[in-house]
């Protein structure tokens, strides 16, 4: 199921960029993503089994999909027109570079953590909360 939510999301969201602008699709991406990572760092305590985990995990497929082709976007057209390739190459290697950032740290909370689930539940909300701060800055965003 995330796979397909995440296909919907993404053509989703490329629809909504091209008719109504950048702002919405990032902004309604950031709050679902953010939402999906603060039920889960809940549900990752109590659940006893993975259906537990599944609408949290949609939430999260499903707002990060919907985020990166406006984001994308975005990043490409702040470029001259004739920097575009470097604009995409720039984006994609600070979007992998985060990924590599993000999951050393939350690895090393984890693992500093006295329980794996404990630190899996800081990890995650800490996730929430950047993607709550990206969700708050997101707003001031130019519709373009």
């Amino acid at each position: 199921p995330m796979l397909l939510l995440v296909a919907v999301s993404s053509y989703l969201s490329g629809k909504w960029v091209s008719c109504k602008g950048i702002q919405m699709p990032i902004v309604l991406g950031l709050f679902t993503a953010m939402l999906g990572f603060f039920f889960l760092s809940i549900m990752v305590q109590y659940s006893k089994n993975y259906f537990d985990l599944l609408f949290p995990l949609m939430a999260i497929g499903f707002g990060v999909a919907l985020v990166m082709p406006a984001a994308t976007i975005a990043a490409i057209d702040s470029f001259p027109k004739d920097r575009v390739g470097t604009a995409s190459g720039s984006f994609t290697t600070g979007r992998q570079l985060g990924s590599l950032m993000g999951i050393v740290c939350f690895g090393a909370i984890i693992s500093a953590s006295h329980s794996v689930i404990g630190g899996l539940q800081i990890a995650l909300l800490s996730c929430a909360l950047l993607f709550m701060l990206g969700f708050i800055l997101s707003m001031a965003l130019k519709n373009s």
